[in-house]
């Protein structure tokens, strides 16, 4: 299923950027839609694992409607997870729709720092925190090169109260 649910995800961007060419803000909240499809929930509910592939379906939903992809592609990078802290809130069952909001919260030397929440309407299923590193053959590559190269001109994310607070809040 991750396969799939990852492959779905590049190949919808991808689309995507045809009818949206601009490149967005990482620092910007992102939306994906998803359904819970029949594999990933055990008897009834989905299982804990899934919610790990909803996450980095979300995040590399994130990088490309950002412009990371190409800049991965050429410089041969891929984002490997250090850490993850994740809160379960609400179960799902098989069929749910629902939404994985995504944020860039912070970068620092080499760590990128997101907060992603799974959302059934209104309410919050599952929060996480997820920290980061983009690696090539030589070791990690520098987060303000890729957001450099990718086109983004902004301040570097840096909203390392709200991780603070957030890691606190899931470590509890």
């Amino acid at each position: 299923m991750y396969a799939t649910r990852i492959a779905w995800t590049i190949a919808k961007a991808a689309s995507r950027a045809l009818v949206e060419p601009q490149l967005a803000d990482p620092c910007e909240r992102f939306s994906l839609p998803m359904r819970v499809w029949a594999l990933e929930a055990d008897m009834t509910y989905v299982n804990h694992a899934s919610y790990l592939v909803y996450f980095e379906a979300a995040r590399w939903d994130l990088g490309l409607r950002c412009g990371f992809g190409n800049v991965l592609r050429t410089r041969r990078c891929l984002p490997t997870i250090s850490k993850q802290l994740v809160q379960y809130r609400r179960p799902m069952r098989r069929g749910d729709t629902f939404d994985v909001v995504s944020r860039l919260l912070a970068v620092d030397e080499r760590w990128w720092h997101f907060e992603q929440n799974v959302m059934r309407g209104d309410e919050v299923c599952t929060k996480s925190w997820a920290k980061v590193v983009m690696r090539d053959q030589n070791g990690a590559c520098s987060p303000q090169d890729i957001l450099q190269l990718a086109g983004y001109r902004g301040d570097l994310p840096n909203d390392f109260r709200t991780r603070d607070e957030l890691v606190r809040e899931l470590a509890t």
